[in-house]
């Protein structure tokens, strides 16, 4: 798996960070309680899942042999993943507000040894660079929106 990390200009959240910009940056008034981690989540790591989300991936097929993989990257520009370059459609409603600009994604299709019969999972992280304008000017403020998952196929 590439490793995670920082896209763009912009450091890492802090979780150590205790100063008020920093603790109410979810939570704008600091009045919503803290919800539990998930167990997965909790046992790497919060700010490691955070530095790098690929790692909630690797943590998913840890202790499992996996017999195949088909690794698959695409992007909205060339520059990023050679060969590629397609576009990217805004939500209608949602264009108003911000622009999505630019999207790429890593998907990892992977065969999975079990003593009944192999599995078959899907993985993938997906980033895609939202455009939001900045009042007063011609300029947008580009935000990193990142999503990991894995989806395993069922049978029957």
């Amino acid at each position: 798996m590439p490793p995670g990390g920082t896209q763009g200009a912009f450091p890492p959240y802090d979780l150590e960070d205790t100063s008020p910009a920093a603790v109410n940056f979810r939570t704008p008034f600091g009045n919503t309680p803290a919800i539990p981690l998930p167990a997965t989540i909790d046992s790497i790591g919060m700010q490691d899942v955070i530095n790098d989300p690929t790692r909630l991936l690797q943590q998913a097929i840890r202790g499992h042999f996996i017999e195949k993989v088909i690794r698959l990257q695409i992007a909205t520009t060339p520059e990023l993943v050679p060969y590629s370059g397609g576009g990217i459609e805004n939500i209608p409603f949602l264009a108003a507000n911000a622009d999505a600009a630019l999207m790429f994604a890593t998907f990892w299709i992977e065969r999975i040894r079990h003593p009944a019969r192999p599995i078959m999972q899907l993985q993938y992280v997906q980033t895609v660079i939202l455009n939001f304008p900045i009042l007063d000017t011609t300029k947008n403020f580009g935000w990193p929106h990142v999503s990991v998952a894995t989806l395993q196929k069922t049978f029957g």
